[in-house]
């Protein structure tokens, strides 16, 4: 029986502040390294299905960085992320017969 991990947990009460983390220990220590600490939260909040919050976090990133580089970076994955959620709605509403066929429109506003 593999151990007990309270950070994989979807139903534990006790959670990381995530974002607190990425700003405080972050962006406010190692500001060269803006573009990756934006697209590791961004990631985070996929993979989490909470595709609001990566959107809003892909926005604050491209608003707040300060070099071309991490620009392009977050802008160039906020693309491809954007590609994919109106793929994913548009398979949805060529087949919406399918189950669970609500789960994608329901979740980006």
């Amino acid at each position: 029986m593999p151990v007990y991990n309270k950070d994989k947990d979807p139903d534990s009460d006790w959670k990381l502040d995530v974002e607190k983390t990425v700003h405080k220990d972050g962006l406010e220590v190692y500001k060269d390294q803006a573009g990756r600490l934006w697209m590791g939260l961004t990631t985070y909040w996929i993979k989490q299905g909470e595709f609001n919050h990566a959107k809003e976090t892909f926005e604050t990133g491209i608003a707040t960085v300060l070099t071309i580089c991490d620009f392009t970076q977050i802008f160039d994955t906020y693309t491809e992320f954007s590609k994919l959620v109106i793929s994913g709605i548009m398979e949805e509403l060529a087949n919406p017969d399918e189950e669970g066929s609500s789960a994608h429109t329901s979740c980006i506003a």
